[in-house]
């Protein structure tokens, strides 16, 4: 088996599945393999299997295990994909982690994990070719796993090995049986009895099997958690059973064998962020602007300048009405007439050079965004350098409304992640006792990518189906008062099911967050 190389072109995605955490949608570089139908295995295969290809009726382990190797690849290549696409009849059928290689008899097996679910699981084949070797590589605008809060998974046979050795060290073990000290007249339940430093017996091996996967379930959320990745198997209905006569009834029980504490992310940004918090920042931002520019209308300056623009060539065009009356430019004329409005020489010569450094960089990349003004001929300088301090003092409130307003979506931020953590703690402590809760804070910049598979998975009420975590932080978010609103989002007016427009409201309402308290001493509301 050898490969064959390619860059693919534009290929159909679906959305990815809310209930996995998914990172944003980014250029990934994969390896696509194409596998034919079932097939025996040959005698001599290396992963020692007996059958090789595609079936419909496998599970994700058994399908990565016929997909993984052995093949023949560019080793290079390969170490810098990030998932395995295995294709069959034209179509993806498993997409997986690439997390190494293990080198045998001069080919490669992948290390890896499958990824259940993946949105390109059912699109066609997105590196198709007329080659008949079955390997190829190419980058693929898709997603990978959103790094875990309990670190990266490692790779399934590792995992399995070390379950096995810990299995097998527990059958091994073994414990001393009691012998009598004082004998009772009344027989041998009767009297006092000590271990015997001589004698051993088997220990519970059952017991330990059960008990280790009870508290496993317990840890993954549940018995139905931990056997998603295959829950119509018989093997699932065995553990099914087996798990089911050790818990018993879930709803109370199931938190005794957690041995892992409750690992909630509070991410307050993007929870704010699905609310609208975002869009109603910005709105805000946009207010005051709209405020700023009509107070220092009455100051604006461009009718006493020559404005030109960069046209991205290296050369400065005039862009205002009645350019075809103004003077060519030059950087000595714009130096003159910085000095002329009240810039100091060194600061003029500082930020002729930041242009001029600007202007080359726009000329060589080709485009332009650069702009400069030069005082007209005949204009009294002292005329411009007045309303430009009275520019600057209608300006000032505005901008320091503007830094108010950062400081409060820093402060809403803050506050927001400090009530619903308390909320996560308490409606942890109602559901389970006792339970220990380790609160993990993203602190993420905005994303809206990350955001949607995060924030949209807790509140659209997704991931509250699956997960013991998910349904905590749910039931605080809806609970919890938003900053600045003090209105819990289930209590919101005309929010159920749409809390996404929240921020919308209070925009519309004019309701916005620089509005709270006193404004800075000068700004008029």
């Amino acid at each position: 088996m050898t490969d064959d190389s390619l860059t693919s072109g534009e290929v159909p995605s679906s959305a990815p599945n809310l209930r996995t955490p998914w990172a944003p949608f980014s250029d990934v570089s994969v390896v696509r393999i194409r596998i034919p139908g079932v097939r025996p295995a040959p005698a001599s295969d290396p992963l020692d299997r007996r059958l090789l290809g595609y079936a419909d009726d496998l599970s994700s382990d058994e399908l990565w295990t016929r997909s993984r190797g052995v093949w023949k690849a560019k080793l290079a290549t390969l170490a810098d994909a990030q998932l395995a696409v295995v294709v069959h009849d034209g179509r993806v059928v498993q997409v997986a982690t690439v997390e190494g290689v293990t080198f045998l008899d001069g080919r490669v097996a992948i290390d890896g994990r499958p990824l259940p679910g993946h949105p390109l699981v059912g699109l066609p084949d997105p590196i198709p070719n007329a080659s008949p070797q079955p390997i190829a590589y190419g980058v693929l605008a898709t997603v990978v796993p959103a790094p875990s809060i309990w670190g990266p998974p490692r790779p399934y046979e590792t995992v399995l090995n070390e379950a096995i050795a810990v299995m097998s060290e527990a059958a091994r073990m073994r414990r001393h049986v009691l012998r009598p000290v004082d004998p009772s007249p009344s027989g041998p339940a009767g009297g006092r009895w000590e271990l015997d430093p001589d004698r051993t017996e088997p220990n519970d091996w059952a017991e330990f099997v059960c008990l280790a996967l009870a508290s496993a379930a317990a840890n993954t959320g549940g018995i139905e958690a931990a056997l998603a990745g295959r829950p119509g198997s018989w093997e699932a209905s065995r553990v099914r059973d087996l798990l089911a006569s050790q818990i018993g009834d879930e709803d109370s029980n199931l938190m005794q064998y957690r041995t892992e504490p409750l690992r909630i992310v509070v991410d307050a940004t993007q929870l704010l962020d699905y609310f609208g918090w975002d869009e109603l920042y910005d709105a805000a931002a946009e207010a005051i602007g709209q405020d700023m520019d009509r107070a220092t209308a009455p100051y604006d300056t461009r009718a006493l300048h020559w404005c030109y623009r960069h046209d991205g060539a290296g050369n400065f065009v005039p862009e205002d009405p009645e350019g075809a009356d103004a003077p060519p430019f030059s950087y000595d004329a714009w130096y003159d007439s910085a000095v002329a409005g009240g810039q100091a020489p060194a600061e003029a010569e500082r930020l002729l050079a930041r242009i001029q450094e600007q202007v080359a960089l726009e000329a060589e990349r080709g485009y332009s965004m650069t702009g400069a003004w030069i005082i007209k001929s005949g204009v009294d300088p002292a005329e411009v350098r007045r309303l430009e301090a009275a520019h600057a003092a209608a300006e000032a409130p505005h901008d320091a409304l503007l830094e108010r307003l950062r400081e409060l979506r820093a402060a809403d931020v803050a506050e927001y992640r400090r009530t619903l953590s308390a909320a996560v703690r308490a409606e942890a402590q109602r559901r389970y006792p006792g339970v220990e809760v380790v609160i993990v804070d993203t602190a993420s910049p905005d994303d809206p990518g990350s955001a949607e598979s995060y924030a949209s998975a807790i509140l659209d009420d997704y991931a509250a189906e699956e997960s013991l975590e998910a349904a905590v932080l749910l039931d605080a978010v809806l609970n919890t008062p938003l900053p600045g609103v003090d209105v819990a989002p289930v209590d919101y007016p005309g929010a159920v099911d749409r809390y996404y427009t929240i921020g919308e409201t209070e925009v519309a309402a004019g309701r916005f967050p620089h509005l709270r308290d006193t404004a800075p001493d000068g700004l008029e509301r």
